[in-house]
């Protein structure tokens, strides 16, 4: 019991950066990059880790479609370029 108890506690589906790129109807290209991760989910922080790729949870992807590129930058890229300085400095 204990085992099916901790395997209801994962999401039913994971969703990795190509199939979240399609839902939102961007293309992969434009957002794959290192330096353009905090357009991705969650700001390029991965929600797992299945088969060596990044992949996040369907709510995070749902909260990431519903934000536009403003909104992201506000979010996600400040925190990097703050976080950039702070070591720099």
């Amino acid at each position: 019991m204990k085992k099916k108890e901790a395997n209801n506690q994962w999401p039913e589906a994971w969703i990795y950066l190509p199939e979240a790129c399609q839902l939102k109807g961007v293309k992969y290209n434009t957002i794959a990059r290192p330096k353009d991760a905090w357009k991705q989910p969650n700001g390029g922080k991965e929600d797992g880790i299945l088969n060596g790729r990044k992949a996040w949870r369907p709510e995070t992807v749902r909260e990431w479609i519903t934000m536009d590129d403003s909104a992201l930058d506000k979010r996600y890229r400040k925190k990097e370029t703050e976080a950039f300085f702070a070591e720099a400095h």
